[in-house]
């Protein structure tokens, strides 16, 4: 078990992802590339899971459904992501 920020359970602190949702990933996974920068499963304003895309706001958005394996969608438009180097900030 890892300790630290976490706590002395870090498995606990990770959700578990059920089958509904790695269906979805599954699906939006083949998505990925262009404007589709990443995707992952959210949370919506009242708490039930979702489908986040995330796009490229560079890139013209794609055309994508409003649901996947029974989860909406959230999109979020920002920039691309990029790998930091240095380590972390203090």
């Amino acid at each position: 078990m890892a300790s630290g920020q976490w706590g002395d359970d870090l498995e606990a602190a990770v959700p578990v992802v059920d089958e509904q949702s790695a269906r979805a990933l599954a699906v939006a996974g083949e998505w990925v590339g262009g404007a589709v920068t990443a995707v992952g499963v959210g949370a919506e304003p009242d708490g039930s899971r979702c489908l986040v895309v995330h796009l490229d706001a560079a890139q013209p958005p794609p055309d994508l459904p409003d649901v996947v394996e029974g989860l909406p969608v959230r999109v979020v438009s920002g920039g691309a992501f990029h790998a930091q180097t240095g380590g972390p900030s203090t």
